[in-house]
């Protein structure tokens, strides 16, 4: 979508241990991230992503099965 600035990305990750998810992103436009979840615990996790233009943040997701 050019509009929105977003295009097709392919990501593949994988679990580095059972507490800890690591994930490569890509685009045909060259960007690349690297996203890494922690899990804190069964509801809480922290997610760090830095991407190949400068950017980065940290998030802290909440989620809840029911």
């Amino acid at each position: 979508d050019k509009t929105a600035g977003r295009g097709t990305a392919l990501a593949a990750g994988q679990y580095i241990s059972n507490d800890i998810y690591v994930e490569i992103i890509t685009d045909a436009r060259g960007f690349t991230a690297t996203q890494i979840e922690v899990a804190i615990s069964k509801a809480l996790s922290i997610l760090s992503q830095t991407g190949s233009f400068g950017g980065s943040n940290v998030s802290l997701r909440y989620s809840k099965d029911y």
